[in-house]
């Protein structure tokens, strides 16, 4: 097939190593974007809310006790427990 086109323009076209990594990287990237965009519409198709970036009722049982508080989606439950329960008995390793 490259020799077709080597007749028809009468230039050979070479891949270099730039264009190679170049197209490599590019897939390596959209592969993932595209496949988070599909999960995205599945997980709203199947009528399923998505919380945050604001605060979000949640309710916690620690040691049979239980807490209804509002916090971030992307706090860590160590956060929580220390910052807003002032649980301080939970440490990080």
């Amino acid at each position: 097939m490259s020799n077709e086109m080597e007749e028809k323009t009468g230039q050979r076209k070479e891949l270099s190593r730039r264009l190679f990594l170049k197209g490599v990287g590019s897939s390596a990237v959209a592969a993932p974007v595209l496949a988070g965009a599909e999960a995205l519409k599945e997980v709203q198709g199947a009528g399923t809310k998505i919380l945050g970036p604001g605060l979000i009722p949640i309710a916690l049982t620690i040691n049979g006790e239980t807490y209804k508080i509002r916090a971030e989606p992307r706090e860590t439950l160590l956060d929580v427990m220390r910052n807003r329960l002032e649980i301080t008995g939970a440490k990080m390793i």
